[in-house]
């Protein structure tokens, strides 16, 4: 092996060794919490030596920054997949009320642990406020538009309340209605239906 493909084997095992720390992170914060949590558990459950949190992290603070970094990254390609146009604004409430409650599903373990550190982090609180204003609720905004365009929507309608409110409805369904309650699945389908109904009648 040469000293060049040496160099990218130690690469690929240092992006390797902390993705497995990241993930474990993730699971160890989101049930046992931020505080409640040990170095030591966390690199067990990644299966590596506790001295590479330091390496590579600086600790764990570091190891949750990372993963609240992780978990932005995620929200803001959220944004920008979007689930497809459709004609209707039943359709589309609907649509986007259930990618909500899929990408809540898939993102879980990092749901629970950046909740609880906005509960008690006041900085972070405000930096997912932002996040929904500068992020979520105008590329929502955007979405509803041509609702209104076709009359779906009143032509005063105030998107950016409307897209707000949207915002806080998928996270609510999504996140406690379906990880934090753990509502039945068949309850979940029926609200959003209900309220795709509402939303869009006259």
């Amino acid at each position: 092996m040469t000293k060049l493909e040496l160099q990218k084997k130690k690469t690929r095992d240092r992006e390797a060794t902390r993705q497995k720390l990241l993930h474990a992170a993730v699971k160890v914060f989101a049930t046992q919490g931020y505080e409640g949590a040990t170095t030591r558990a966390i690199a067990d459950e990644a299966g590596v030596a506790e001295a590479l949190i330091q390496r590579y992290f600086n600790g764990k603070q570091g190891l949750l920054n990372a993963s609240l970094k992780d978990f932005a990254d995620f929200e803001k390609l959220s944004c920008s997949n979007l689930p497809p146009p459709v004609p209707t604004l039943d359709a589309e409430w609907k649509s986007l009320l259930l990618s909500a409650v899929e990408n809540c599903a898939h993102n879980k373990q990092n749901l629970n642990v950046a909740m609880s550190q906005a509960t008690f982090d006041r900085n972070f609180g405000r930096s997912m406020a932002k996040f929904l204003e500068s992020n979520r609720a105008p590329a929502l905004a955007e979405r509803l538009k041509k609702h209104v365009a076709d009359g779906s929507l009143p032509a005063n309608t105030d998107l950016e309340a409307l897209s707000h409110g949207l915002a806080l409805t998928m996270l609510g369904i999504g996140y406690l209605g379906q990880v934090v309650m753990k509502l039945d699945p068949k309850m979940i389908q029926r609200i959003v239906t209900a309220l795709s109904k509402a939303y869009s009648s006259k």
